[in-house]
């Protein structure tokens, strides 16, 4: 059996799901530290001026040492709106946006309390559209203690 884990990434890159295809089981490492400044709540997009973050608030001020699984968004902040006028206003021309603009639309327009939640509801749309069907579950559910 190959097992791979990876933190849930906001908006992952394609090489996150090749590493996923290569597994049999693939592990959400949620159960470990927060980076702020790395992929699990930010990521780049590509526009015609050239590469813009769009990055999740998060509530992170004397919380250092939360894990994944417990950082909350902040909601107060309307990024929603603009992480999904930034996608429209850059890709809407592209081959494939009308196919998948309505489950982005829609991912744009709840609300979310916890990243995890976010960013797991993307990965596994992604999966099921990528047609990588494989046995997915997160490392705070294994009782597996990280050091």
């Amino acid at each position: 059996m190959i097992l791979v884990g990876h933190q849930p990434e906001y908006l992952p890159y394609i090489g996150f799901f090749n590493k996923i295809m290569l597994a049999d089981k693939f592990i959400l490492v949620d159960h470990i530290q927060f980076n702020k400044k790395n992929w699990q709540n930010r990521n780049k997009i590509r526009t015609r001026d050239g590469w813009i973050w769009l990055t999740v608030p998060v509530l992170s001020k004397s919380k250092f040492n939360q894990n994944i699984n417990e950082v909350k968004i902040n909601n107060s902040i309307d990024w929603k709106k603009k992480h999904w006028k930034s996608i429209c206003l850059n890709y809407n021309k592209a081959s494939y946006f009308k196919k998948y603009s309505d489950f982005f639309e829609t991912v744009y327009s709840l609300r979310y309390e916890k990243l995890i939640n976010l960013n797991e509801s993307i990965i596994r749309y992604l999966l099921h559209e990528l047609d990588i069907d494989i046995e997915i579950c997160k490392s705070s559910e294994l009782k597996i203690e990280c050091r």
